[in-house]
C-alpha cells in the first residue's frame, strides 16, 4: 500500500496507452520514467532498499496491462504474484533523481512466467551518457523462443 497512488496512476496510464493502440508484444520491454520522491528516501537521503522492489512492481503492472496479459489473467481469475526476487544494488538514487524502470518477460516454465525488471539512472544535466547500464541475464536469449511461442495464446 505504500505506493498505491503511483500504482493506480501507472495502471490507468497503461490502460490509456492500450486504448490508443500502444500495446506491447509479449517479448517487448516496458519502460517507465520515474522520479525519486521524498517518500522514497531513507535517513541516509537515498532511495530506501525496500522501495526499489515496490517501484519494480510498477514496471510489472505496466508490462502486464500493455501486453494484455492482465485482461487474460483476470478472465481466468488469476493474479500476479512474485515468487522470488534477486536484487543487486550498484549505485544509490538520490532525491528528485529521474530513472527508468524496464520490465520484460523472459519466458515461462510449467509453473510460472519468468521476468526481469531493472532500472537505469538518468544522466545528470551536462553529463554525457547513462550513469548505469542494465545487466541482462545470460539466459534471456534462450527464453525468447518460449515467449514467441506463447504470444499467440494471449493475444486477442
Amino acid at each position: 500500500m505504500n505506493v498505491i497512488w503511483r500504482t493506480i496512476l501507472v495502471h490507468l496510464q497503461a490502460r490509456l496507452r492500450v486504448r490508443r493502440g500502444r500495446t506491447l508484444p509479449l517479448d517487448g520491454i516496458s519502460r517507465l520514467r520515474l522520479t525519486t520522491l521524498p517518500t522514497d528516501i531513507d535517513i541516509l537521503r537515498h532511495m530506501n532498499n525496500g522501495r526499489y522492489l515496490s517501484l519494480f512492481d510498477l514496471g510489472r503492472w505496466d508490462l502486464l496491462v500493455r501486453t494484455r496479459l492482465w485482461d487474460a489473467m483476470r478472465s481466468e481469475g488469476w493474479y500476479a504474484v512474485v515468487a522470488a526476487e534477486t536484487v543487486a544494488f550498484r549505485r544509490s538514487l538520490q532525491l528528485w533523481q529521474r530513472f527508468d524502470v524496464e520490465s520484460r518477460m523472459l519466458g515461462h516454465d510449467d509453473v510460472m512466467p519468468r521476468g526481469e525488471v531493472g532500472h537505469e539512472r538518468q544522466p545528470a544535466s551536462g553529463s554525457a551518457g547513462a550513469v548505469e547500464d542494465q545487466e541482462r541475464t545470460p539466459c534471456a536469449a534462450a527464453h525468447q523462443r518460449d515467449v514467441a511461442a506463447v504470444d499467440g495464446e494471449f493475444r486477442r
